[in-house]
Protein backbone atom coordinates (compact mmCIF):
# COMPACT_ATOMS: atom_id res chain seq x y z
CA UNK A 1 0.00 0.00 0.00
CA UNK A 2 2.80 1.94 0.74
CA UNK A 3 4.43 1.97 -2.21
CA UNK A 4 1.67 2.20 -4.59
CA UNK A 5 0.82 5.78 -2.74
CA UNK A 6 4.35 6.33 -3.25
CA UNK A 7 4.50 5.73 -6.91
CA UNK A 8 1.28 8.27 -7.14
CA UNK A 9 2.83 10.99 -5.10
CA UNK A 10 5.97 10.57 -7.78
CA UNK A 11 3.86 10.49 -10.81
CA UNK A 12 1.89 13.85 -9.80
CA UNK A 13 5.26 15.39 -9.14
CA UNK A 14 6.74 14.22 -12.37
CA UNK A 15 3.30 15.33 -13.75
CA UNK A 16 3.66 19.44 -12.42
CA UNK A 17 7.62 19.56 -13.25
CA UNK A 18 6.54 18.90 -17.08
CA UNK A 19 6.78 21.79 -19.15
CA UNK A 20 4.01 22.82 -21.14
CA UNK A 21 5.91 21.77 -24.71
CA UNK A 22 8.24 18.69 -24.90
CA UNK A 23 9.75 17.52 -27.95
CA UNK A 24 10.35 13.80 -28.00
CA UNK A 25 12.23 12.57 -30.86
CA UNK A 26 10.05 9.03 -31.88
CA UNK A 27 12.51 5.79 -31.56
CA UNK A 28 10.73 3.85 -34.09
CA UNK A 29 11.58 6.50 -37.06
CA UNK A 30 14.73 8.92 -36.46
CA UNK A 31 13.46 11.55 -38.41
CA UNK A 32 10.36 11.66 -36.75
CA UNK A 33 9.88 14.53 -34.64
CA UNK A 34 7.07 14.69 -32.27
CA UNK A 35 5.72 17.50 -30.14
CA UNK A 36 3.32 17.53 -27.58
CA UNK A 37 1.72 20.63 -26.61
CA UNK A 38 -1.70 22.25 -24.91
CA UNK A 39 -3.59 18.99 -24.70
CA UNK A 40 -2.36 18.05 -28.89
CA UNK A 41 0.54 16.20 -30.18
CA UNK A 42 2.05 17.36 -33.42
CA UNK A 43 4.16 14.48 -35.50
CA UNK A 44 7.01 16.44 -38.40
CA UNK A 45 8.57 14.27 -40.64
CA UNK A 46 12.20 15.52 -40.56
CA UNK A 47 12.97 19.47 -40.32
CA UNK A 48 11.83 20.99 -42.99
CA UNK A 49 9.17 23.76 -44.06
CA UNK A 50 6.01 22.78 -41.50
CA UNK A 51 8.62 22.13 -38.37
CA UNK A 52 10.21 25.52 -39.57
CA UNK A 53 7.05 27.15 -39.58
CA UNK A 54 6.30 25.84 -36.17
CA UNK A 55 9.42 26.94 -34.64
CA UNK A 56 9.16 30.60 -36.13
CA UNK A 57 5.05 30.73 -34.49
CA UNK A 58 3.85 30.96 -38.37
CA UNK A 59 1.55 27.52 -37.39
CA UNK A 60 -1.15 28.64 -34.40
CA UNK A 61 -3.23 30.17 -36.45
CA UNK A 62 -3.66 27.22 -38.77
CA UNK A 63 -4.26 24.89 -35.34
CA UNK A 64 -6.52 26.87 -33.94
CA UNK A 65 -9.05 26.87 -37.51
CA UNK A 66 -7.86 22.91 -37.60
CA UNK A 67 -9.36 22.93 -33.76
CA UNK A 68 -12.84 24.62 -34.60
CA UNK A 69 -12.99 22.97 -38.06
CA UNK A 70 -12.77 19.48 -36.26
CA UNK A 71 -15.11 20.91 -33.11
CA UNK A 72 -17.86 21.38 -35.43
CA UNK A 73 -17.71 17.92 -37.61
CA UNK A 74 -16.65 15.92 -34.26
CA UNK A 75 -18.52 12.62 -34.57
CA UNK A 76 -18.17 9.53 -32.69
CA UNK A 77 -15.34 7.90 -32.48
CA UNK A 78 -14.74 5.86 -35.20
CA UNK A 79 -11.55 4.20 -37.06
CA UNK A 80 -10.93 6.61 -39.96
CA UNK A 81 -13.11 10.11 -39.43
CA UNK A 82 -14.51 11.58 -42.38
CA UNK A 83 -13.08 14.45 -44.43
CA UNK A 84 -14.42 17.51 -43.30
CA UNK A 85 -12.35 20.12 -44.41
CA UNK A 86 -9.38 20.55 -46.84
CA UNK A 87 -7.98 24.08 -47.69
CA UNK A 88 -4.98 25.99 -49.05
CA UNK A 89 -2.97 27.33 -46.18
CA UNK A 90 0.68 28.68 -47.95
CA UNK A 91 2.12 29.41 -51.16
CA UNK A 92 5.90 29.82 -50.91
CA UNK A 93 8.49 31.04 -53.84
CA UNK A 94 11.57 32.30 -54.64
CA UNK A 95 10.35 34.93 -55.93
CA UNK A 96 6.92 35.63 -54.06
CA UNK A 97 8.41 34.90 -50.80
CA UNK A 98 5.69 33.60 -48.38
CA UNK A 99 1.93 34.31 -48.98
CA UNK A 100 -1.15 33.37 -46.54
CA UNK A 101 -4.05 32.37 -48.03
CA UNK A 102 -6.83 33.16 -46.01
CA UNK A 103 -10.31 31.48 -46.27
CA UNK A 104 -12.33 32.50 -49.06
CA UNK A 105 -9.16 33.87 -51.70
CA UNK A 106 -8.24 31.91 -54.75
CA UNK A 107 -5.77 34.08 -56.02
CA UNK A 108 -2.55 34.85 -54.66
CA UNK A 109 -2.13 38.62 -54.36
CA UNK A 110 1.68 37.81 -55.22
CA UNK A 111 3.47 37.20 -58.51
CA UNK A 112 4.90 33.90 -57.62
CA UNK A 113 8.04 31.74 -59.21
CA UNK A 114 11.26 31.11 -59.51
CA UNK A 115 13.41 28.14 -58.89
CA UNK A 116 11.56 26.78 -55.89
CA UNK A 117 7.51 26.98 -55.44
CA UNK A 118 5.33 25.01 -53.02
CA UNK A 119 2.07 25.02 -51.70
CA UNK A 120 0.92 23.82 -47.90
CA UNK A 121 -2.24 22.17 -47.38
CA UNK A 122 -4.03 21.07 -44.45
CA UNK A 123 -7.35 18.48 -44.21
CA UNK A 124 -9.23 17.66 -41.04
CA UNK A 125 -9.93 13.49 -41.54
CA UNK A 126 -8.67 10.94 -43.22
CA UNK A 127 -8.41 10.90 -46.86
CA UNK A 128 -6.20 9.35 -49.69
CA UNK A 129 -4.75 13.12 -51.01
CA UNK A 130 -3.71 13.98 -54.33
CA UNK A 131 -3.01 17.64 -55.74
CA UNK A 132 -2.17 18.85 -59.56
CA UNK A 133 -0.89 22.33 -60.67
CA UNK A 134 -1.01 23.47 -63.94
CA UNK A 135 -2.83 20.66 -65.01
CA UNK A 136 0.54 18.20 -63.89
CA UNK A 137 0.37 15.43 -60.71
CA UNK A 138 2.50 16.73 -58.19
CA UNK A 139 3.51 14.67 -54.86
CA UNK A 140 3.66 15.77 -51.51
CA UNK A 141 7.40 16.17 -50.16
CA UNK A 142 6.58 16.84 -45.86
CA UNK A 143 3.99 15.69 -44.38
CA UNK A 144 2.90 16.74 -40.70
CA UNK A 145 -0.16 14.77 -38.58
CA UNK A 146 -2.10 16.29 -35.57
CA UNK A 147 -3.62 14.72 -32.85
CA UNK A 148 -6.21 17.62 -31.71
CA UNK A 149 -7.07 16.31 -28.31
CA UNK A 150 -4.17 13.96 -27.65
CA UNK A 151 -6.33 10.69 -27.58
CA UNK A 152 -3.78 9.14 -29.75
CA UNK A 153 -6.11 9.45 -32.85
CA UNK A 154 -4.68 11.84 -35.91
CA UNK A 155 -7.05 14.29 -36.57
CA UNK A 156 -5.53 16.04 -39.35
CA UNK A 157 -2.78 16.65 -41.70
CA UNK A 158 -0.71 19.19 -43.22
CA UNK A 159 1.67 18.76 -46.09
CA UNK A 160 3.64 20.41 -48.15
CA UNK A 161 3.20 20.07 -52.29
CA UNK A 162 6.70 20.68 -54.38
CA UNK A 163 5.45 22.59 -57.52
CA UNK A 164 8.63 23.89 -58.72
CA UNK A 165 9.73 23.74 -62.50
CA UNK A 166 6.38 23.08 -63.54
CA UNK A 167 4.82 27.28 -64.48
CA UNK A 168 5.24 30.31 -63.41
CA UNK A 169 1.96 30.57 -62.54
CA UNK A 170 -1.60 28.54 -62.89
CA UNK A 171 -4.15 26.62 -60.91
CA UNK A 172 -3.11 24.31 -57.25
CA UNK A 173 -6.07 21.63 -56.98
CA UNK A 174 -5.76 19.77 -53.73
CA UNK A 175 -8.48 16.78 -53.56
CA UNK A 176 -9.44 14.84 -50.89
CA UNK A 177 -11.13 11.43 -50.83
CA UNK A 178 -12.61 9.84 -47.46
CA UNK A 179 -11.57 6.36 -46.94
CA UNK A 180 -14.94 4.81 -46.14
CA UNK A 181 -17.80 5.23 -46.82
CA UNK A 182 -19.67 7.77 -47.58
CA UNK A 183 -16.25 8.78 -49.26
CA UNK A 184 -17.19 12.47 -48.56
CA UNK A 185 -14.71 14.23 -51.28
CA UNK A 186 -13.11 18.19 -50.49
CA UNK A 187 -10.83 20.28 -52.52
CA UNK A 188 -9.25 23.16 -52.07
CA UNK A 189 -7.23 25.49 -55.05
CA UNK A 190 -5.90 28.71 -55.26
CA UNK A 191 -4.72 30.31 -58.54
CA UNK A 192 -0.67 30.97 -58.40
CA UNK A 193 -0.21 34.53 -60.43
Amino acid sequence: MKKKWMLAVMAMAATIALPATQEVEASDNSDEIVVVEDGMTLTFEGQGLLYDMYLNGDMEQYIEEMQESYSMSATTRAPAPQVSSARVSEVYSTQGGREVIPVNQYATNRDHGGEKMQVVTRVIGYGRESAKYAGTQVYSTESMHIDLNNDRIVDGWMNVWDVSGISESGQFYDTVRSTNFPYTVKGAWVNIK
